[in-house]
């Protein structure tokens, strides 16, 4: 089941697809003012995994890190998918230098 939500971010109408509660696909519908994304192109996929590598890699978290993966899961900020409680512990893991474990919690695959 896909759970669908929509977005206006700097005139771009943008679609999320949640997909077996992992990653989202922002899809875009229309196209920016600038005519620059065409009609259904898929811009970025966001997951756990690439979120952490935005971070420096899995060796490289810190404490404000894993905060800011609370407040999303609590829906105070958007990270730009939706944060499960594995993400959480997994990043712990990588936070406590545990990194088989959080790979089984995230589902990555950091070496």
């Amino acid at each position: 089941m896909l759970n669908v939500q929509e977005q206006t971010i700097a005139g771009i109408n943008m679609k999320y697809i949640l997909q077996n509660n992992d990653d989202i696909q922002r899809l875009s519908y229309g196209s920016d003012p600038y005519g620059s994304v065409p009609y259904g192109s898929i811009t970025e996929v966001f997951t756990i995994c690439s979120w952490i590598t935005s971070k420096g890699g899995w060796n490289a978290i810190t404490a404000y890190d894993i905060m800011l993966l609370v407040d999303a899961y609590l829906e105070l900020i958007n990270l730009g998918y939706t944060v499960r409680m594995q993400d959480i512990n997994g990043t712990i893991a990588y936070y406590l230098d545990i990194l088989d474990s959080g790979n089984d919690f995230t589902g990555c695959s950091f070496t």
